[in-house]
């Protein structure tokens, strides 16, 4: 009777044993661009948008600067934190993703990346936002680390 060494046993076992998925890692998640140009900007904030709808807050921890601030057109103060519990809260309802004509600007390491956006108020009403977001280049790739957004109030004049 032939027998098999144990050790070739446990090689065999490790190598046919159940396959374990590792979890993924930031670097896999985000996209590299070879460039920091007004694209590669275009490409990460398109990646913030399908993580966000759809509640991808794996890619979207790792996509946001933990300093993340978010200024409100509602008056409030959002960050990383509260963007994430916003964004687990679309998980599995397949949302749209909305059109954004993005404008982009770059210098160096430094991008705004800004748009107007055509929303609804509670009350169905039509209602135009305008957003601005900071970005960064480290790492590889782009970080948003703030974004301000206001309504457009038509027909109201500041007076200082």
């Amino acid at each position: 009777m032939r027998r098999t060494p144990a050790i070739a046993l446990l090689c065999l076992g490790a190598v046919a044993g159940p396959a374990v998925a590792a979890p993924l890692s930031c670097d896999s998640l985000l996209p590299h661009p070879k460039t920091h140009d007004e694209q590669s900007v275009r490409d990460v904030e398109h990646a913030w948008l399908v993580a966000e709808m759809g509640g991808d807050t794996k890619t979207l921890g790792c996509l946001l600067d933990d300093d993340y601030t978010n200024l409100s057109f509602d008056g409030k103060t959002y960050t990383k934190a509260d963007i994430l519990k916003h964004a687990a809260a679309h998980k599995g309802k397949n949302l749209p993703l909305p059109v954004v004509e993005l404008t982009v600007l770059v210098h160096g390491r430094s991008a705004i990346a800004y748009a107007v956006q055509q929303k609804h108020d509670q009350d169905g009403k039509p209602l135009t936002v305008y957003f601005a977001d900071s970005l960064e280049f480290r790492n590889g790739t782009w970080h948003p680390y703030f974004s301000v957004d206001s309504v457009a109030a038509p027909g109201v004049q500041v007076k200082d």
